[in-house]
């Protein structure tokens, strides 16, 4: 399942072999239904200017289809109307869009993009403070994420309460408890399938150097990094592991009174909060 393309279903060497195939070749199109033009996301075909193809031709109307009333009564607002009474009393009506209802349409598209400019990414994911959204595919999976480390619940058990049995273990096993850094592939792993649902991206970093993020409650709120790294690692071991296990409390133990030894975790999740914010902010300077 390691750097597979989910619109393909191609498996590839390494991730930036996967990301440039996802960036070229697999990247998902939207399609607008009025203009038929493609784009990269929803978020673009939201806030792009449709432009129907035009058409120059001019219609004619006899005074047998319509009376002159009826077509003043008929005006459009947003039409350059010329009418010529001739001998042939035929009124010609050209399709040039009124210079008034140009400025108003140009004034309400400024007014759009500063809306959506001042709306932090224009999305509303979960809320940083709830349970992520997990899919029923990476659901059915998560017993191989759980024993990736081999992390036993009987061995975290006697280390948290049982002090005099964990002792007898061997040097290898007291060791890895004790002393080894914490072993996190699994946690890594999981913490790359949630990303992948939009909904649980709520933590963005806006600025790589500020050591600020921006995080997702109820709306986007500047936070330290550093203490949301921290908050995250919990909340992925709350999300994996029972919160009544003592593997659960191992790791909370760990990651909060030895941060050095899950430190592979930390820069895991925050690489792949920069990734997706990378991706953001471009779309943020397009829109812009």
């Amino acid at each position: 399942m390691k750097n597979r393309c989910l619109i393909c279903l191609k498996y590839y060497s390494n991730k930036a072999n996967l990301k440039r195939h996802e960036k070229v070749v697999c990247k998902q199109k939207f399609e607008c239904n009025l203009c038929l033009r493609l784009y990269s996301s929803r978020q673009q075909i939201n806030i792009h200017k449709c432009k129907p193809k035009k058409n120059n031709n001019q219609i004619e109307l006899t005074q047998n289809d319509l009376t002159q009333n009826d077509l003043i009564n008929n005006l459009p607002n947003d039409r350059q109307i010329i009418i010529n009474n001739n001998n042939n009393n035929v009124y010609n009506i050209t399709n040039e869009t009124n210079t008034n209802s140009k400025n108003e349409l140009n004034n309400n598209s400024k007014n759009d993009n500063k809306v959506m400019n001042n709306n932090f990414m224009n999305t509303d994911p979960k809320n940083f403070n709830f349970d992520y959204i997990i899919k029923e595919g990476l659901l059915n999976n998560i017993s191989k994420y759980i024993n990736m480390d081999g992390y036993k619940e009987e061995e975290a058990d006697q280390f948290m309460y049982e002090e005099d049995k964990f002792k007898q273990q061997d040097e290898e096993v007291r060791r890895k408890y004790e002393k080894d850094p914490l072993k996190v592939e699994g946690m890594k792993e999981f913490f790359t399938e949630l990303q992948k649902e939009p909904n649980n991206r709520n933590v963005v970093i806006k600025k790589s150097k500020s050591g600020k993020c921006q995080v997702y409650d109820t709306s986007w709120n500047e936070k330290g990094l550093k203490d949301i790294t921290t908050k995250l690692c919990n909340k992925v071991c709350d999300t994996l592991f029972d919160k009544e296990t003592s593997i659960n409390h191992f790791m909370r133990e760990v990651m909060g009174s030895q941060p050095g030894r899950c430190r592979m975790l930390r820069n895991h999740i925050q690489k792949e909060i920069r990734s997706a914010s990378k991706m953001i902010k471009e779309e943020l300077d397009m829109i812009e």
